[in-house]
């Protein structure tokens, strides 16, 4: 149970509204309404020029600027869009993965000496070309395997796009 004698509203930095949503669930429980504060970058016109900076005397800040309604409301994302923009954080990080993989092969192919002038090097023809490639064991091995995560990432990358 949160004490609110003399609490009429809280404010707290965005990137903490952002990351802990239920934080703000438990305030509006308790009919305090929650106030995300801007950005830290925001904050650098604060009168105060102090050379410690920690999350007590951020909180003092926001507080003192709170009380003196001050404070500059920052823009909350809905749930749907924090969502949203968490699958497309996903999707971007599986085509980062899958980028990486892709130049692994390119990179094997290059040790072993083998150029395969084609467009697409994974698209059916370029996948058709690089199985008839005669490639040592240990390279050949290492494409395979390549390949096999690669087909892994676009079966998910595939579920992200649906979304």
């Amino acid at each position: 149970m949160i004490e609110t004698a003399d609490l009429a509203a809280t404010a707290m930095p965005k990137s903490y509204a952002e990351s802990m949503p239920g934080f703000g669930v438990i305030l509006r429980a308790e009919g305090i309404p929650p106030l995300p504060g801007a950005r830290h970058e925001h904050l650098l016109w604060l009168p105060t020029n102090r050379r410690v900076k920690n999350d007590v005397r951020d909180a003092a800040d926001l507080a003192d600027l709170l009380r003196m309604g001050r404070l500059p409301e920052a823009w909350i994302a809905p749930p749907e869009t924090r969502e949203l923009r968490e699958l497309v954080r996903y999707r971007a990080k599986l085509v980062a993965i899958r980028s990486g993989l892709k130049a692994q092969i390119h990179a094997v192919l290059a040790k072993a000496g083998v150029l395969i002038a084609v467009s697409d090097l994974f698209g059916v023809t370029g996948r058709q070309r690089l199985a008839k490639v005669p490639l040592g064991p240990a390279y050949a091995e290492r494409i395979r395997s390549l390949l096999e995560l690669i087909d892994i990432l676009d079966s998910h990358q595939a579920l992200g796009r649906r979304c």
